[in-house]
């Protein structure tokens, strides 16, 4: 196995540095550095390998904590289109169709998560009246702290995540919001 050149990981720092919007500042202090060493590395002025390589796993550990404090709220549509569950199915097709939704979740009176009503179980329901007769068992309920990666895991088995606590309808995350 070859090890990268010094270039290569120079460069490398460069790109996940602008990526993820880390400051020169900050990386030198979780490695415990000067700034100016690590700009000078940045620059190509310094060509030490285990100097670079120590902020090359400095900046890894960043990138890393970053990703694992993200939480589900931080993406979440907090906006939600929402039916109460006394709502007309026809009511449910009208919104879904001029906003191009394919699912909408359902509430009470008091705004208690009912469930979700989708295009499908609408198909699979013609006989429903109120939306309430037509919910869905294809989505998953989270808390706002879930972190994003293991959300990310549950929403490929489902439509949509819908974000509550305490019962009420926080936000929704549809699997499009991940690609943003």
């Amino acid at each position: 196995m070859r090890l990268p050149s010094i270039e290569e990981l120079q460069a490398n720092l460069r790109v996940s540095m602008a990526r993820h919007k880390i400051k020169a500042s900050d990386l030198a202090r979780k490695c415990n550095m000067s700034k100016a060493t690590v700009s000078k590395i940045l620059a190509g002025k310094l060509k030490n390998y285990e100097t670079i390589r120590k902020v090359s796993e400095a900046l890894d550990q960043i990138v890393v904590n970053e990703a694992s404090s993200e939480t589900i709220q931080e993406i979440m549509i907090r906006r939600v289109v929402a039916l109460e569950e006394n709502d007309s199915v026809a009511n449910a097709k009208k919104i879904m169709l001029s906003k191009n939704f394919s699912q909408l979740p359902v509430i009470t009176s008091d705004g208690v998560l009912r469930g979700l009503v989708t295009e499908q179980s609408i198909l699979f329901s013609p006989e429903a009246i109120y939306v309430r007769d037509a919910l869905s068992a294809d989505y998953a309920v989270v808390s706002p702290d879930k972190a994003i990666d293991e959300t990310r895991q549950i929403i490929r088995n489902v439509q949509a995540l819908l974000i509550q606590s305490h019962g009420k309808l926080l936000g929704i995350v549809t699997k499009s919001d991940f690609l943003k």
